[in-house]
């Protein structure tokens, strides 16, 4: 029995450290003030060196733990990038935020629903680190979203789950469009990905989180210079598109790979 796939060692060993981590991040936010300078002046996003290399090392340690190996594929370039971007990505597991944050740029800030911050301490360990809380109710007039585009004029890149909520079979939903009003207002890039086999390590519903692989396909940006917010539709469909086309792509690779691999073992036990 693999002891990583239960509740049991989420509890007892992910629990403790990711409460270390907290406090941890919690310490940094003064520290980044009084050696680096880093004054947040209660603005989200705002992250000092310290801070960040608090969550890099969380991040690589919990997987280390838990067993996840990441695979990545695709335009490696786009995250190599300097300038501030708007990932967009499929949402399918607790998983992808773990999974995301140790392949991006380690100055990104993920976009979470406002009731996580309410959570004891919790809230708190995720603000110091970057998360930017925001009340999706209010879409697009949410108050946490007004500074978005100078933290990406800044560097700062933001990742979004646009489907808006974990998808229960695996397949795309339809994107919401803030990510899309953002990076035009922005005039950001827009970087779609797909992330494969992370539902199969903890679906929704689920507290337990399993040991595997996770294939995260990267795709080409789509640059929204010149384009309006009346264009955010048409940004939307194109990201999606995008995100279905390697679905796809990836789908029809592993079926080929199992219809050859029943072939061998047909042929193995002819």
């Amino acid at each position: 029995m693999n002891l990583r796939n239960n509740i049991g060692f989420s509890v007892l060993v992910v629990l403790p450290f990711l409460i270390v981590c907290i406090f941890i991040a919690l310490l940094s936010t003064p520290l980044d003030w009084l050696f680096f300078g880093v004054r947040r002046h209660g603005r989200q996003g705002i992250v000092g060196p310290l801070a960040l290399k608090t969550k890099m090392a969380w991040c690589a340690s919990t997987m280390r733990m838990l067993g996840i190996k990441v695979i990545v594929e695709g335009a490696l370039g786009e995250l190599k990038q300097k300038e501030g971007a708007v990932y967009v990505s499929n949402h399918q597991s607790i998983v992808d935020i773990l999974v995301l944050m140790s392949i991006l740029p380690p100055k990104t800030s993920f976009l979470a629903k406002k009731e996580l911050k309410w959570i004891p301490f919790f809230g708190l360990g995720a603000e110091a680190v970057g998360t930017i809380f925001i009340d999706r109710a209010r879409g697009t007039q949410n108050e946490a979203l007004s500074y978005l585009g100078d933290l990406i004029q800044r560097g700062t890149s933001l990742i979004f789950f646009p489907e808006g909520t974990r998808s229960l079979d695996g397949k795309l939903l339809n994107l919401k469009r803030g990510a899309f009003v953002t990076a035009i207002q922005a005039k950001a890039r827009v970087v779609p990905i797909v992330m494969l086999g992370t539902r199969e390590l903890c679906p929704k519903h689920s507290l337990g989180i399993g040991a595997g692989i996770v294939k995260v396909i990267i795709g080409s940006s789509i640059q929204t210079q010149g384009m309006a917010v009346e264009d955010r539709f048409e940004l939307a469909q194109r990201a999606r598109q995008h995100m279905l086309n390697h679905l796809e792509e990836s789908s029809a690779r592993n079926s080929k790979l199992e219809k050859s691999d029943e072939n061998r073992k047909n042929k193995g036990s002819a």
